[in-house]
């Protein structure tokens, strides 16, 4: 919760905001609206489970490789 209050805090133009902020934001403006809330939570969070499913591959092969002594 205090990262969410720095970013909400110090963001002054909407451009260069998080999502959090976007969507905290979006909560304060359209309360009884949560389909969009929810909507939106999941489409923020697809890049970040496609990136950890690409960077796991190399992150295991790494750690295997690296374990092995010649």
């Amino acid at each position: 919760m205090r990262k969410l209050a720095f970013a909400v805090t110090l963001t002054t133009r909407d451009e260069a905001a998080p999502i959090t902020v976007g969507i905290y934001r979006f909560i304060g403006a359209h309360i009884s609206d949560w389909n969009s809330v929810m909507a939106t939570g999941v489409i923020a969070s697809l890049p970040v489970a496609v990136l950890l499913v690409v960077a796991q591959r190399y992150v295991a092969a790494g750690i295997t490789s690296g374990s092995v002594k010649d």
